[in-house]
């Protein structure tokens, strides 16, 4: 009865334990930069973070955006305008050294942002090992104070147990291990 009892404890305790660790755009490091009037005319670059667990950038004149493991959320300046039609207007997100992770990126339906276009938005290789996401802002758009375009990332990353997962394995293992050589040393 109590090795039953022990067993169920600790397959208990390894089920309850059993969490899984965030593996999407968590630890990708990504550069920040605005062009305009096209994507061959870099504007300004604001430098790279680490996604950990999220990476916050301070745009111009208030614009912000903030990359968390499964979303880019861009929010507009405080104030109302529209913004410059150009061919390319706006922010590209350089996702450095990862390879294939994203799969897709989408609109998410939260957004904010008036007559924004799902087309405006572009996935495609920085040709060195990364990948960009083009978030397209010039094509006239009104924006109203912090209004926003929520991106959803869907990525290729695998989810692993974390530390604390196995550290339960490992003492459920050594638990009944022991258990065992203790009621055998008993019954010799």
């Amino acid at each position: 009865m109590k090795r039953a009892t022990l067993i169920l404890a600790v397959v208990a305790l390894m089920l309850g334990g059993v969490r899984q660790a965030k593996a999407g755009l968590i630890g990708t490091t990504v550069d920040t930069k605005f062009y305009v009037p096209n994507l061959n005319t870099l504007y300004q670059d604001f430098g790279k973070q680490t996604v950990n667990p999220t990476a916050f950038f301070s745009l111009f004149i208030g614009e912000t955006t903030t990359i968390t493991d499964t979303q880019i959320i861009y929010t507009s300046p405080p104030s109302s305008g529209t913004y410059l039609t150009a061919p390319f207007n706006g922010y590209v997100y350089d996702f450095i050294d990862s390879g294939n992770l994203i799969k897709s990126v989408s609109v998410d339906p939260s957004s904010t942002l008036s007559g924004f276009s799902p087309s405006e938005v572009t996935l495609t290789s920085d040709g060195a090992g990364g990948q960009l996401v083009e978030l397209n802002l010039g094509q006239g758009l009104s924006f109203s104070p912090g209004a926003s375009v929520v991106l959803d990332v869907n990525t290729n990353a695998v989810s692993t147990p974390e530390p604390s997962t196995l550290t339960l394995l490992g003492i459920g293992s050594l638990g009944l291990l022991g258990y065992g050589w203790r009621r055998r040393r008993q019954n010799a």
